[in-house]
């Protein structure tokens, strides 16, 4: 977690900050956000939030999956269902460091625009966008 999470710490600070970072955008566009869990085998793997822009380009705002369930199967499996929800081109803001986050996503057929800053932002977030096709 010290590496990749943008408030560096232990797993329960890392868990307290985003909560927090999710309840935060949660008062702001409430119904627009979808919540899901990730299964895997019968047991809660992760979480998946999605919010519906009305701009018609969704985005995948907040996830996470428990090492336990890292393995190649879940995680396409997951990208594979979050695509199947949200069914679109979306996208996705990512921490510049997570670096590990920011290569899975370009190794399954996703573009991360490392030229480009949102937000103004030139230190911490990147953009990375579903290929179509």
């Amino acid at each position: 977690m010290e590496k990749y999470h943008v408030s560096p710490g232990d797993l329960e600070h890392c868990v307290e900050h985003t909560l927090l970072a999710i309840e935060g955008n949660f008062r702001h566009f409430n119904e627009k956000m979808e919540f899901y869990a990730i299964i895997s085998n019968n047991e809660i793997a992760g979480y998946t939030v999605i919010i519906r822009h009305e701009f018609g380009i969704d985005e995948l705002y907040s996830f996470g999956v428990n090492m336990k369930y890292r393995t190649k199967n879940v995680l396409i499996s997951w990208v594979c269902c979050t695509g199947a929800k949200i069914r679109g081109p979306f996208y996705i803001v990512l921490w510049s460091k997570n670096t590990r986050a920011i290569d899975f996503f370009e190794r399954n057929g996703f573009t991360a625009d490392r030229n480009n800053t949102y937000l103004n932002d030139t230190e911490k977030t990147l953009i990375l966008c579903q290929q179509e096709g």
